[in-house]
């Protein structure tokens, strides 16, 4: 018989461990739905990722990138086309010269008839102070004359040098800002492409990603549901912890040896399969860390080009929506500029238009001085003969002088219409603009963006641990495999309490073993029962037939 210190210390040392396993595998369970929650937040993460590239605000972005960029182009085709008068402007106040030039000759020859006159009423005596009154008047007329055209002249040159000047800075300008805006068009196309481009990678990416982490956590989960090995060991265990303590109550030497045998071989049968199992959960643990390790650093990765091709458009796009903020102050500035310019022709015209008034009287008072001269000259007789001539030629210019006022006053007339176009043309730098902020789809790419970045963060913070948490696992499934090196041994002490002898000649408490064989909860179990105490001592209700039933009992103890 055994002694009952012997039999506790036994069943101790099956206990200990039994609550081991039991709380590691518990925590390890927790662990692992940890790490597969976890594993969930990434795949969640990558999703996010990919949802804010097709989310409405990106979209918004892209429409108004895509718009952005048309509106630029159609600026350079306006720039390349665009017709504000100016050139117009230009040849019609050049087509004044000529009747600018017909004036000032015929008040060149209007000095030169009253230096004529002098001469002329000079050699004659009769009513020579009439004469020299009108040779004075007409004098006086040349002299007026000239200095209208004096003013006139120094008009049209302002307004041609202004006009000259504007024309040159409007064609300056123009290519200018349409080769600055043709590029900035090009520059938002590509910017366009790039952010489209991060569209379909950042689906694809968390599609990838959603698959691959959505393996490792099924793999997780496989190795969770393993994990019932801790509950079938713990249970086997207690069964051994039972028949021990059977053995306590009293009972025969055979019923006795027949108890150990059933323990040693119970308890090297659940050895034997913990080991093995512990093993391969370990290896499974092992390689789905590595395989793990390997996705979410390949889909951290994935994030991080993502974020920085898109932070990169973000930069480049920002730089060249910006750009056009100046442009269209420029435009602006030109656009006042031929306003300006507008006006002060207007004004210049206006006040060619009262000298065009002052020279038509001119040619009324020549025409009556002529008319004086010819009665005089009519009284006078043949010594007028002279004065007659002149006052022929001095009709002769007046009608010159009005002829020419005449075609300046018509091309004045179309000069008004000319400065209109002008304006008109100036008004339509308005169309140079670009509908609501340029800045507006910049910013909020970049608060798309920072959602994306916060997303990053999690991948950051969610991957190690979930690495950690299996590293935990694995380490704690081996040094609970390696925490049962007490078993063998204690595996030998069992079996040597059993003693070498012939079981199946036993007499046993059938009852006890049956009560015993009653309580397993695993077909396994029986089966090992049935063949260590023999179908002879076992009632034939309590034997269950499976092809197990013909192992091997003695590679179950050896």
């Amino acid at each position: 018989m055994q002694d009952g210190d012997d039999l506790s210390e036994m069943i101790a040392e099956i206990a200990e461990p039994r609550k081991a396993i039991e709380r590691t595998f518990l925590e390890m369970g927790e662990r692992l739905i940890s790490g597969v929650k976890l594993l969930r937040t990434v795949s969640a993460a990558h999703e996010a990722m990919g949802a804010e590239f097709q989310g409405r605000d990106f979209l918004s972005v892209v429409g108004s990138v895509r718009a952005l960029r048309d509106e630029v182009a159609d600026i350079v085709g306006h720039l390349a086309t665009d017709d504000t008068g100016i050139e117009q402007l230009a040849e019609t106040i050049q087509r004044l010269k000529d009747p600018l030039d017909d004036l000032g000759n015929a008040v060149r020859m209007l000095g030169l008839i009253a230096l004529n006159a002098r001469v002329v009423a000079a050699g004659i005596d009769a009513g020579h102070e009439d004469l020299a009154a009108f040779v004075a008047e007409m004098t006086d007329i040349g002299r007026d004359a000239r200095a209208t055209v004096r003013s006139i002249l120094g008009i049209h040159t302002r307004v041609c040098q202004t006009v000259a000047s504007a024309q040159q800075s409007h064609l300056a300008f123009n290519r200018e800002q349409a080769k600055i805006m043709a590029t900035i068009s090009e520059r938002l196309r590509a910017d366009l492409a790039t952010i489209e481009l991060q569209q379909g990678r950042a689906a694809a990416h968390a599609m990838r990603s959603g698959e691959l982490t959505s393996a490792i956590s099924a793999r997780i989960g496989d190795a969770i549901a393993a994990m019932q090995i801790g509950d079938s060991t713990r249970q086997r265990l207690e069964h051994v912890e039972d028949i021990l303590g059977s053995i306590r109550d009293r009972t025969d030497d055979d019923t006795e040896a027949m108890l150990f045998r059933l323990a040693a071989v119970q308890l090297a049968s659940t050895n034997e399969d913990f080991v093995t199992e512990v093993g391969a959960l370990s290896s499974a643990l092992d390689g789905t860390r590595r395989d793990a390790e390997a996705v979410l650093e390949e889909g951290r990765e994935r994030a991080d080009e993502i974020l920085a091709d898109s932070s990169h458009a973000l930069t480049a796009l920002g730089k060249n929506l910006q750009s056009i903020v100046p442009l269209l102050q420029q435009d602006a500035e030109m656009r006042r500029a031929g306003r300006k310019l507008g006006e002060e022709t207007a004004d210049a015209m206006q006040e060619m238009l009262g000298q065009m008034d002052a020279i038509e009287a001119t040619e009324h008072v020549v025409q009556l001085l002529r008319l004086n001269m010819a009665i005089r000259c009519t009284r006078l007789g043949e010594s007028a003969h002279g004065l007659r001539v002149i006052a022929a030629e001095l009709g002769a210019v007046a009608k010159s002088a009005r002829s020419a006022a005449t075609g300046m006053r018509q091309i004045l007339s179309h000069l008004k219409h000319t400065v209109e176009a002008a304006r008109e043309g100036a008004a339509r730098f308005d169309v140079h603009e670009v509908n609501g902020d340029p800045m507006a789809a910049a910013r909020l790419l970049e608060a798309v963006l920072g959602r994306v970045k916060q997303e990053a963060v999690t991948l950051k913070r969610a991957g190690p641990k979930t690495i950690g948490i299996l590293d935990g696992a694995a380490e704690r499934v081996r040094h609970c495999a390696d925490g049962q090196e007490v078993w063998p041994d204690l595996i030998s002490t069992l079996t040597a309490a059993a003693g070498e002898r012939d079981f199946s000649a036993l007499t046993v408490d059938l009852e006890r073993l049956a009560a015993i064989r009653s309580r397993y909860t695993m077909h396994k179990e029986r089966v090992i029962h049935d063949k260590a105490c023999g179908e002879a001592t076992v009632s034939s209700d309590c034997i269950d037939t499976h092809e197990e039933a013909g192992e091997d009992l003695d590679s179950l103890l050896f």
